[in-house]
């Protein structure tokens, strides 16, 4: 073995024992770093400070709710005539379900309601 061999083996042998302190017993080894072995770690994507998976787990609820909360302000406000004729009617395919007509044998003529006047009737 040559010197400059011996050198670095000696230096590996310190490198990974220290030499007993005063008061304490034995030889203990260095602690080294730990060194994955599969590899280095990959950076997670970020949205606004929150990783993927979080942001894509909250946004599924979040739609959730507010698909519901739609369709609640929907029916909701679908008895009131202005919302029911400006908005609701125009949907395409489902715009047919809001239409409200009177059936021809609740409509009343004036003639019907001149006899009502002129006979009331009294309802207990």
């Amino acid at each position: 073995m040559t010197t400059k061999m011996k050198m670095k083996i000696k230096i590996k042998i310190k490198m990974a024992w220290r030499e007993p302190q005063p008061g304490t017993s034995g030889v203990k080894p260095i602690r080294i770093a730990y060194v994955r072995s599969l590899g280095q770690v990959k950076k997670q994507p970020q949205f606004a400070g929150f990783p993927l998976k979080t942001v894509t787990r909250y946004g599924t609820i979040a739609s959730a709710f507010g698909a519901t909360a739609g369709i609640f302000a929907v029916f909701f406000f679908g008895e009131v005539p202005r919302v029911r004729k400006d908005i609701l009617m125009n949907i395409p395919v489902i715009g047919g379900y809001w239409e409200r007509s009177i059936p021809p044998e609740d409509n009343v003529s004036t003639s019907d309601i001149r006899c009502l006047l002129a006979h009331p009737m009294i309802i207990i």
